[in-house]
């Protein structure tokens, strides 16, 4: 038997193959389209969320006390059931002995340091960046430097508590780094799980719409 006469009969077998083959591709690439679309993620209505009407525990309220020279001290509850003291320092840049004073406080009650920002995961806090600097342009006609430190320390129960360090002053002018301004906020496991749950279905969803955007232009949807 000749070899043109072999390939003749197996082209019919080849031919098979390759229709399946493609029957089979076109038909998963349709099911992940529809199965894409229809589980696209859809906006939720916007809820309240509740403020803390109760106060933190004792021992919050002890490691997020003022130090000491502390001035305009402000306590408010917050959104997730957390809890705040505001304050400022006269104290020039860099705070370094305020902020080792926290810390050793924190960490004697048993707090741990994160090095990366809870929210943003991928993000190093500044125990490990240090101060940054940007400017606030959020009043247009007074736009501000601002010179940050902040992190993040939590407990044994999830608990997490966030330290924001601040110096401002007008754009533009001198360097005004006397006054210090702390903001330092409680979140307890369960508001903080919550405050987390809508950014953690953003991210799952993410690709959830890149695809379905790729599948309407690729199919013409």
């Amino acid at each position: 038997m000749s070899a043109a006469t072999d390939l003749r009969k197996n082209r019919p077998r080849r031919l098979w193959l390759w229709a399946t083959t493609t029957f089979a591709v076109l038909f998963a690439v349709f099911t992940i389209a529809l199965w894409t679309i229809a589980s696209a993620p859809r906006l939720a209505p916007v809820r309240a969320v509740p403020i803390r009407s109760a106060p933190p525990p004792k021992s919050v309220e002890e490691v997020l006390a003022p130090v000491n020279g502390a001035a305009n001290v402000v306590r408010q509850s917050g959104a997730f059931d957390s809890f705040g003291v505001d304050y400022t320092l006269q104290k020039g840049y860099p705070p370094t002995g305020v902020i080792e004073q926290i810390s050793s406080r924190l960490e004697a009650h048993g707090w741990r340091s994160l090095k990366q920002d809870w929210l943003n995961p991928g993000m190093n806090s500044s125990q490990v960046t240090g101060w940054s600097g940007w400017n606030d342009v959020t009043n247009e006609s007074a736009p501000l430097q601002v010179l940050t430190w902040h992190a993040q320390w939590q407990n044994d129960a999830g608990d997490l508590i966030a330290y924001h360090f601040n110096y401002s002053y007008p754009l533009g002018a001198p360097p005004a780094q006397q006054t210090l301004d702390v903001d330092a906020r409680w979140y307890p496991s369960a508001g903080r799980a919550e405050m987390q749950r809508p950014l953690e279905t953003t991210r799952s969803a993410g690709w959830k719409h890149r695809l379905t955007a790729w599948l309407h232009k690729w199919l013409r949807l």
